[in-house]
């Protein structure tokens, strides 16, 4: 039996893209894995009508924060070694199950770079964050202190990892930042991102966290995920100073900024070329 499983959490609102998840694992040029999806909210029978039968379902329930949490608590209990995260609503280059489950070999977490897909599935912007990181950058928890690039649709993870002590708030908007950064620094793990491989990234009305154009709208939005990431950060015992957005109104905003964010980074850009 393999000890590599891929993870991926379904809701009643993303069943309409459960068939095109299933044809993305399918299409893997390296299936030494097992399919664990926690199911929050859809009916039983419909689920098992529109997987394989091999796929194990586990019911969850709570918010997104701690769905997360207790599936990662329920992970850590199960015989698997190594655990590759993918979102419901994006899809995956054909590689990227045997890339990231090889890496894991040598680290204890890894992550790729996305490419950016409409909601019909057109890919239309490639390896979006290859020209700011080398293919193979290594990084640690202070990399992710203020952006992110670790998410639950492009990360594996060693199990190991989550042997950590990590802990539920409800402050956070943002499950994955608020947990891989625990992980990584109760940890102090080696972490890798490559390019090799990506997680066709679906930009959606619905996806909070897209990478979206740099708007007043957008820093307000940022500013509130970064305030309450943070709170929910030191409620647990870190010491983060507390966060002052300055005056998005009066920033003059350019039209073209000639990046691609971090998730999270939009303030920063925005403060850095104004």
């Amino acid at each position: 039996m393999s000890q590599n499983a891929i993870i991926t959490y379904v809701y009643p609102e993303a069943l309409s893209y459960l068939e095109a998840f299933c044809k993305t694992l399918d299409n893997q040029d390296y299936q030494d894995f097992a399919v664990i999806i926690f199911n929050d909210g859809v009916d039983g029978e419909v689920l098992k009508k529109s997987l394989p039968d091999k796929y194990k379902v586990i019911n969850i329930s709570g918010t997104i924060v701690e769905v997360r949490v207790r599936s990662l608590n329920i992970l850590k209990e199960l015989f698997y070694k190594k655990y590759l995260f993918a979102d419901i609503d994006d899809t995956m280059t054909a590689n990227r199950a045997r890339l990231i489950f090889t890496r894991l070999n040598d680290f204890d977490l890894v992550c790729n770079d996305l490419n950016l897909m409409t909601d019909s599935e057109e890919v239309f912007s490639q390896n979006i964050w290859m020209s700011r990181l080398d293919s193979n950058f290594k990084f640690d928890f202070e990399f992710i202190k203020r952006k992110n690039i670790v998410g639950f649709g492009n990360t594996g993870i060693n199990k190991k990892l989550l042997l950590s002590d990590f802990k539920y708030d409800p402050n956070p908007i943002v499950a994955d930042w608020f947990i891989f950064y625990q992980l990584m620094e109760k940890s102090r793990c080696n972490a890798l991102f490559v390019s090799e491989c990506q997680t066709n990234y679906r930009q959606h009305a619905h996806n909070d966290a897209g990478i979206k154009a740099i708007t007043k709208e957008r820093l307000i939005h940022v500013c509130d995920v970064i305030q309450k990431h943070h709170k929910g950060l030191n409620a647990i015992g870190y010491s983060f100073a507390e966060d002052h957005c300055l005056n998005i109104n009066e920033l003059n905003l350019k039209d073209n900024y000639n990046v691609t964010p971090f998730w999270w980074e939009e303030i920063e850009i925005a403060y850095e070329k104004n």
